[in-house]
């Protein structure tokens, strides 16, 4: 297969304050089926429920049923998948996973791979490789079982990788040459927003802002993205 780089790729986002999050909608399998998953830039899995699991909750489009897809496989241990080979594995040879959040919430699960393409991508004939690798959970606990959507997509820094974690969506992206940077920027709104793979979206920004860079290689931050914060203002009854 002849690859193709987009040097970018932007994605609508969903949600709002209110909800309590924002989340993208993705099309994984073949033929494809959809999912919901909360952005994340705090984790660096993505994670969502599969026809294997034994406590889910009832989410907005359901398990991911994983023999109805054709091209689905599960990481195993003795295979390199993507540059990473997992520590832990199941008396099949599968990859495991264990993944917990600071609010509590937890899943557990195997290691999965397939096409996974946003909607956008769905009739598109680039002959660009649309696998990625991901958790299929089959337990979830705490805010993750209650929650509407289906699971999570996280964009945490890619240079503090663990070695149990397996490759974000991003650079697997990177990788494949899907994109041509380990970038990505997104844009909330009231409701929903977009999200940009590859590079900054400036094209979403007031007139006037100024843009602000921030070098995580420079800092030791402990994972997480942070901006420094010059003021707030708060427009009350049509006046500043």
């Amino acid at each position: 297969m002849v690859l193709v780089t987009q040097s970018t790729r932007k994605i609508e986002v969903f949600g709002n304050i209110t909800l309590g999050y924002y989340y993208i909608e993705a099309y994984v399998g073949t033929p494809p089926q959809k999912t919901s998953l909360i952005f994340d830039t705090g984790s660096r899995q993505t994670i969502f429920p599969c026809d294997t699991c034994t406590s889910c909750g009832v989410h907005m489009y359901g398990l991911f049923n994983t023999t109805k897809s054709s091209t689905f496989q599960y990481a195993l241990q003795d295979q390199p998948n993507y540059g990473w080979n997992c520590k832990n594995a199941d008396i099949s040879n599968r990859c495991t996973f264990y993944s917990a959040y600071v609010e509590g919430s937890q899943y557990t699960g195997l290691i999965g791979m397939d096409n996974f393409v946003f909607k956008n991508e769905l009739d598109s004939e680039e002959k660009i490789d649309k696998r990625h690798i991901f958790g299929c959970a089959n337990k979830e606990t705490g805010e993750f079982f209650n929650q509407k959507v289906d699971g999570i997509i996280g964009f945490g820094q890619y240079g503090k990788r663990s070695v149990l974690e397996p490759p974000t969506l991003l650079e697997v992206e990177a990788q494949q040459r899907r994109i041509e940077n380990k970038i990505f920027s997104i844009c909330l709104g009231d409701n929903g927003g977009q999200l940009t793979l590859g590079d900054w979206n400036f094209d979403r920004h007031l007139n006037g802002t100024v843009r602000q860079f921030v070098d995580c290689s420079a800092k030791n931050w402990d994972e997480q993205y942070y901006i420094s914060l010059l003021g707030i203002s708060v427009r009350l009854l049509g006046q500043w």
